[in-house]
């Protein structure tokens, strides 16, 4: 005899799994860990480009960076942009040209990091001395092994 499973009782096993014997509640795929935030700072950059990045996520955990936020607080240089390299590739979020000194270039989003993948400020045109600064703040996520 052959047995349909309803609606209803699809809801019940939701999330369970059967081990040939018996069902049992599997375990969690993603767990929030912690919240982060990063800050990275040169006060003595140099002449032309720059670059600022974060931390690259270890193995087993996925970062969901929600803020993002950039700026030159002495002069002002030809371009600041957000990317974020992975496969070593970088990948355009965005950008300000000639943001004025301590104006802050920022972004309110949901970037989602990997193993292997960082997030970059570059700082174009800056002069010789300039602090810049980039912030990113979010969560972690374990994911089960």
């Amino acid at each position: 005899m052959t047995k349909t499973l309803t609606p209803e009782g699809a809801e019940k096993i939701a999330g369970m799994g059967w081990d040939g014997a018996a069902w049992h509640k599997l375990p969690m795929v993603w767990g929030y860990s912690t919240h982060f935030f990063y800050r990275a700072i040169d006060e003595s950059a140099t002449a032309g480009d720059n670059l600022l990045a974060i931390p690259i996520p270890p193995a087993g955990e996925v970062w969901t960076v929600t803020q993002l936020a950039a700026m030159n607080t002495i002069t002002v240089c030809t371009r600041i942009s957000f990317v974020v390299r992975t496969g070593g590739v970088d990948c355009y979020l965005c950008g300000k040209d000639s943001p004025a000194a301590g104006e802050v270039v920022s972004l309110a989003s949901h970037i989602i990091l990997g193993e292997g993948d960082q997030l970059r400020g570059y700082y174009e045109g800056c002069v010789a001395a300039d602090d810049i600064y980039l912030y990113a703040s979010g969560y972690k996520m374990k994911v089960a092994e």
